[in-house]
């Protein structure tokens, strides 16, 4: 069954975890890792992508719930998402490409100070910007419900270079705790003050990016890409007005 589910388009570690939930039922975070083979550090980043591709619904639960969408269902919405995808493809790819080749001898155009993305997919590449560019230091406020194995790679490397980093975690359970530790052993300065909705961080004190999440569905969620020496400036006085009154963790 893994090899179909990967012709489909999941990934190896996304069939093991998807066929786990559908043999044991609705699973945490750990139960999940044990019962499908999946490490642990990264079994929550599967579970949120499985999410997202609709195989699987996240129960409003503490700790977190997971459990699989029914086959016919989840397959149908894949192949039929994946074909409107290809369709859309069709229509409107080629004309951008002719209108880019038209283009290309033109003056560039003025970079814009403020670009917003949409969705998990869209967001990774921009939560590992900030750590691929920094030179200096990066505050980071998120959840802590899951750190993506790249991001923990891209700090070592940030560390290893003379980078500071410093991450507030908004949420406290006893499943962030761990990475929240795992975090502190690499070098990381961590601490921890609750705040609701608002994700946000600052790279070098130049560049800041926000992040607003849907507290009903964690996949939904904005970035918002801020170049702008002023905003960021106001948001890194609200990190570190946050950052002196948070619990040392």
């Amino acid at each position: 069954m893994e090899e179909e589910l990967r012709k489909l388009g999941l990934g190896e570690y996304e069939s093991k975890v998807y066929i786990a939930l559908l043999v044991h039922g609705s699973m945490n975070g750990r139960e999940t890792a044990k019962l499908s083979s999946v490490p642990q550090s990264k079994v929550y980043e599967v579970l949120y992508r499985l999410a997202e591709k609709k195989f699987v619904s996240i129960l409003d639960a503490r700790p977190k719930q997971f459990r699989a969408v029914e086959p016919g269902i989840a397959v149908r919405h894949h192949l039929a998402s994946k074909k409107g995808e290809l369709e859309e493809l069709e229509k409107t790819l080629p004309p951008r490409l002719e209108s880019a080749a038209k283009s290309r001898h033109r003056e560039p155009r003025t970079q814009e100070i403020i670009t917003v993305y949409r969705g998990e997919k869209s967001t990774h590449p921009v939560v590992m910007h900030k750590y691929l560019a920094a030179k200096m230091y990066v505050k980071d406020m998120f959840t802590f419900e899951y750190v993506p194995e790249s991001m923990t790679r891209e700090v070592v490397k940030c560390i290893e270079r003379g980078v500071k980093i410093y991450m507030l975690a908004t949420m406290k359970t006893k499943e962030n705790r761990k990475l929240m530790q795992k975090m502190k052993k690499l070098g990381v300065e961590v601490r921890y003050f609750p705040v609701k909705e608002i994700r946000l961080a600052v790279c070098d004190g130049t560049e800041s990016y926000q992040m607003i999440v849907n507290q009903k569905n964690m996949m939904d969620r904005v970035s918002i890409v801020i170049q702008s020496l002023e905003l960021t400036r106001a948001l890194e006085h609200y990190f570190d007005y946050l950052w002196g009154r948070a619990e040392r963790v």
